[in-house]
């Protein structure tokens, strides 16, 4: 599974507070799943709920979800595509989020989000035991985007739509 630490990467990117202080930042695999047919193949799909613990945040709360976004547009846009489906409040769904406030101007968040990877397998016919795995190409953009993350007349970061913690394709 990548996307998970890809995801904690983008964060940490992104919100210059996380990446100056990494143990205030968690990425989890709460719930996976295997989903596999009896096709002759030794491909499969990772379905979970992944869990983002960002605790003791001091920050504008609208800045992380953006960063979180920004990830959702690049890894995951079926979340984004199927607005329908996850209007309605399913947890099994989508995007959800809780935040538990510790004093007048900190909170823990956790912010869970459903993903998907498919794992495409083939048995090497010279050694029938082992496999190849290749992940799909995430999905780009038809250009890349730059962002830019302003508070007030401070520039907090910048960033493009390509991939970070995922390798170069």
């Amino acid at each position: 599974m990548r996307k998970p630490a890809s995801l904690r990467d983008a964060i940490a990117t992104l919100m210059v507070g996380l990446g100056q202080n990494p143990d205030k930042l968690a990425v989890a695999v709460v719930d996976g799943r295997i989903v596999a047919t009896k096709a002759n193949s030794a491909s499969f799909e990772y379905r979970y709920l992944v869990d983002v613990l960002v605790q003791d945040f001091s920050g504008d709360v609208d800045y992380l979800f953006i960063a979180v976004m920004a990830w959702v547009r690049q890894y995951q846009d079926d979340l984004l595509a199927n607005y329908m489906e996850y209007t309605n409040y399913n947890e099994s769904h989508g995007i959800t989020y809780s935040v538990i406030p510790l004093t007048n101007t900190t909170c823990d968040i956790s912010i869970k989000l459903n993903l998907t990877e498919s794992i495409v397998a083939a048995l090497d016919p010279n050694n029938p035991r082992v496999i190849t795995v290749t992940p799909p190409k995430p999905y780009r953009l038809p250009q890349d985007e730059c962002w830019e993350m302003w508070l007030k007349d401070q520039k907090l970061a910048t960033w493009t739509t390509k991939p970070m913690g995922w390798p170069t394709v």
